[in-house]
């Protein structure tokens, strides 16, 4: 990253997701000094459509599955939802990037069966599809 960033000189332009990616970004590279503010939402086309929600939850996680991207935030999260009687499941939409986040998908996948829907990487309308199914959307980083 600090061969880019100095390749590019104070004149490059950062694409960043959030202010404080950027504040994060400048500080550790002084000469990073022009960001472009993108929510990961800007992708996402709404569909404008209203889906009544049902039993059970469907909550979505969709990343590279890895342990920083949050996967391990979002099996926890459904695992202590079930631990308290919520009727809930997880849709997982991504692949897993190293050996440890395999594993972490396979335990939870024997530990939550069916409650665990493992979808791979998705592109296009499997997209739009993933987002018309879920009903609480995981975003832990």
């Amino acid at each position: 990253m600090s061969i880019l960033v100095s390749a590019a000189g104070r004149s490059g332009h950062h694409v960043v997701a959030t202010n404080s990616m950027s504040a994060a970004l400048s500080k550790f590279y002084p000469t990073a000094s022009q960001f472009i503010v993108i929510d990961n939402c800007a992708y996402v086309t709404a569909t404008g459509g209203v889906r009544i929600v049902t039993e059970p939850k469907v909550l979505g996680f969709l990343s590279s599955l890895t342990k920083t991207k949050g996967i391990e935030l979002a099996i926890d999260c459904v695992r202590l939802l079930r631990a308290r009687g919520v009727d809930c499941r997880l849709s997982l939409a991504g692949r897993a990037l190293d050996e440890e986040a395999n594993c972490i998908v396979a335990s939870a996948k024997q530990e939550l069966g069916d409650a665990l829907d493992l979808r791979g990487q998705i592109w296009g309308s499997e997209k739009e599809a993933f987002f018309n199914e879920i009903d609480v959307f995981l975003f832990p980083t």
